[in-house]
């Protein structure tokens, strides 16, 4: 922390930096290395590039309108990659500090289209830090696989937006019956929302399975392409045996999202299903090609060259699974 305002100051000039006022932006009593003020974009980007590479966290405060640009400046691949590297570090610090990178990176990851893995930091924060409306607003973005944060939700989508986030809150709390309540409430005023059927559907697949396959097929009958529901139907086939069924929703996920690597991990596991590895292995090497850092798509692709006898290959895939299983945790 204390070589960070040298850092600053060489590269933004003395100007840039408030040294009198970090005591007005603590956060849960953390003060801040430093405070800046650029007053241009290229400071901006120095700005972020320099706390990089001092190692700290960036937290904007205020509008941006000052530099007359209309809007604050959205580096969100930036932003990404520093709220990507404190999850690894398990967001180490205050719990209000530590709640609120973890709303950010949801938030990122949903303006980035990462809409499932947005959802999975939405559930770590719920469960840690119980639901919060700002928490439930994001779920409900999410849920509804828009590229939004909350202020560019629309005005006719807020109250779909609040009531589904609301809905997938109450889960992932595991309020089960307030949970279903608002899930219902939810489908009787959006019944041509295929989200809000896929997201019920997703919720009732761990109590009631029959009817969290029939909500997913509703979500599919109103969106055909509908990944996540395509991919979701061919692993619950899969779970029950309908192998045929399986191979149907895998093969209509993967022509849906075909840069998506959960459909040929789906696609994959549905032709080894079917004593079809050859297969099974181009598809689950297209899902290691798509996501080398995927631990089921790894193990999956070992799966399907041990069915076809190439054991150093499968053995390879293994050892690279049981790495990056080690690293997440």
């Amino acid at each position: 922390m204390s070589t960070a305002a040298p850092l600053l100051r060489e590269r933004l000039g003395a100007d840039a930096i408030d040294a009198t006022n970090v005591y007005r932006y603590s956060a849960a009593g953390v003060l801040p290395a430093c405070v800046l003020q650029p007053a241009t974009i290229a400071e901006v980007v120095d700005a972020v590039g320099a706390a990089r590479g001092a190692g700290l966290a960036v937290i904007p405060v205020g509008q941006g309108t000052h530099l007359d640009i209309g809007h604050p400046p959205r580096r969100y691949d930036a932003a990404l990659d520093s709220l990507s590297h404190a999850e690894g570090l398990k967001f180490q610090g205050p719990p209000e500090l530590a709640r609120s990178a973890r709303l950010h990176l949801a938030l990122v990851l949903t303006k980035s289209g990462s809409f499932e893995r947005a959802i999975t930091v939405l559930t770590e924060l719920t469960l840690l830090h119980k639901k919060a409306p700002d928490s439930a607003v994001a779920a409900g973005i999410a849920g509804l696989r828009q590229p939004w944060l909350p202020f560019e939700v629309p005005e006719a989508s807020r109250d779909l937006v609040f009531q589904l986030g609301d809905a997938m809150a109450s889960a992932m709390e595991k309020d089960y019956k307030e949970a279903t309540q608002k899930f219902e409430a939810a489908l009787q005023q959006y019944p041509q929302e295929p989200n809000v059927h896929f997201r019920f559907g997703a919720f009732l697949n761990i109590q009631d399975s029959a009817r969290g396959v029939e909500e997913i097929r509703k979500a599919v009958e109103l969106a055909p392409d509908h990944v996540p529901a395509l991919v979701g139907l061919t692993v619950m086939s899969l779970k029950r045996e309908e192998l045929d069924t399986a191979l149907e929703y895998g093969e209509r996920a993967v022509k849906a999202g075909p840069g998506d690597f959960s459909t040929h991990i789906a696609l994959g596991r549905a032709l080894l299903a079917k004593e079809n590895p050859a297969r099974a292995a181009a598809e689950l090497e297209m899902a290691v090609k798509l996501a080398p850092a995927s631990p089921e798509a790894r193990f999956s692709l070992a799966s399907a060259y041990s069915r076809l006898g190439r054991k150093e290959e499968s053995a390879r895939e293994l050892t690279e699974f049981k790495r990056l299983q080690r690293l997440e945790k």
